[in-house]
């Protein structure tokens, strides 16, 4: 049983999912800083972390305000805090002909969401595969 009752567990920042953060592909590293890009492969955070799910297409004050919150109860718990966002964005997907506004492109989201505090960034390829997902299989 890991700090704050955590056994291999995500808090996503008002739910409780397991073996969140999986990947393979991509994997770099900034200290203890990373980037995934998929779900595909082991568990990157064992002991458990807290998530934080967005497009975070600005980084406004409201995104700030949730990833320190996400933060804040990962330093709580002793655990990684988690950014996760999409590329491309889930509206770009569905609506290819009429995509919005891009108010941040993709590396200054990331570097954004690192100084916002987060351990680990994941920016997910929203395709085919993951619009079918169950949200149950999303957060497994």
């Amino acid at each position: 049983m890991g700090p704050c009752g955590l056994t291999g567990t995500a808090i996503l920042v008002g739910y409780v999912a397991t073996r969140v953060g999986r990947q393979a592909g991509i994997c770099l590293d900034r200290g203890m800083s990373r980037l995934f890009r998929d779900f595909e492969g082991g568990t990157l955070f064992p002991h458990g972390s807290v998530v934080c799910i967005g497009a975070f297409d600005g980084l406004h004050l409201g995104h700030r305000m949730l990833v320190r919150h996400a933060v804040a109860r990962a330093r709580a718990c002793g655990v990684p805090a988690v950014a996760v966002s999409f590329e491309p964005l889930p509206r770009e997907f569905f609506a290819p002909a009429v995509p919005p506004p891009r108010l941040t492109l993709a590396r200054a989201k990331i570097k954004g969401l690192y100084e916002f505090g987060a351990d680990s960034v994941g920016l997910i390829r929203f395709d085919d595969r993951l619009s079918k997902m169950s949200a149950d299989d999303f957060v497994r």
